[in-house]
């Protein structure tokens, strides 16, 4: 009986050996893959393409507030409101160790909800699924820390407000407020640019979007 307990404990060491492995290496696979990409649209992508992944990079740190509006601005446009919805659908993706990309890909959509076009607010209701699966994001770190618990949070939020008109409305009027205060609204802005016209992402659906906070919350 003690032989076959002891081996029934080396077994599960070396399952547990094993799948650590495949973790290790799944996480490194991710890290390479996203690596590549974003080199990639670093030097062959457009500038707006470039500031999207520099926004959303899994790098320790949150994008500038700068990058933030000038992406939101870019939502006003109607081509670069795709590019944009399709960057973050496909980023949100992300699985992982690349909790980061993930994380700072809700953190930009939370902004260009409150700031962009309204375009996004439709196209990110249109994959409030896609966002109400990342309520369940896990990734524990090798140190043993629960760093899905940052995009968990963040997907809560999102469809917390994406679910209730009045709330988003309240966050849109807010934001407004914050850019008459500081810096005046763009001429899209004024004459309600970004309304209609199909969308982006999944099944061509069109889409508005926001967004605030550019920290990865790794703290």
């Amino acid at each position: 009986l003690l032989v076959c307990s002891s081996r029934r404990r080396t077994l599960s060491a070396r399952v547990k050996m094993s799948s650590d492995w495949v973790k290790s290496f799944s996480d490194i696979a991710g890290y390479a893959k996203n690596a590549a990409q974003q080199a990639s649209t670093m030097m062959a992508g457009s500038e707006l393409e470039r500031k999207l992944a520099e926004a959303t990079s899994n790098e320790p740190w949150g994008a500038s507030s700068t990058m933030l509006q000038e992406i939101s601005r870019a939502t006003f446009a109607y081509d670069d409101f795709k590019t944009v919805m399709l960057f973050v659908w496909r980023s949100a993706q992300n699985q992982g160790a690349l909790w980061r990309v993930t994380y700072k890909t809700l953190n930009m959509l939370d902004y260009i909800l409150r700031h962009g076009s309204e375009r996004v607010i439709e196209d990110a209701k249109d994959h409030l699924r896609e966002i109400k699966k990342l309520q369940k994001f896990e990734y524990v770190d090798p140190d043993g820390k629960d760093q899905g618990v940052n995009v968990r949070e963040k997907a809560r939020q999102l469809v917390e407000m994406l679910t209730s008109e009045e709330a988003l409305n309240a966050e849109r009027d807010k934001a407004r407020a914050t850019r008459n205060k500081y810096g005046g609204v763009s001429a899209a802005e004024m004459s309600g640019g970004g309304g209609g016209g199909g969308g982006a992402g999944k099944g061509g659906k069109g889409g508005a979007g926001g967004g605030a906070g550019s920290g990865d919350g790794s703290e």
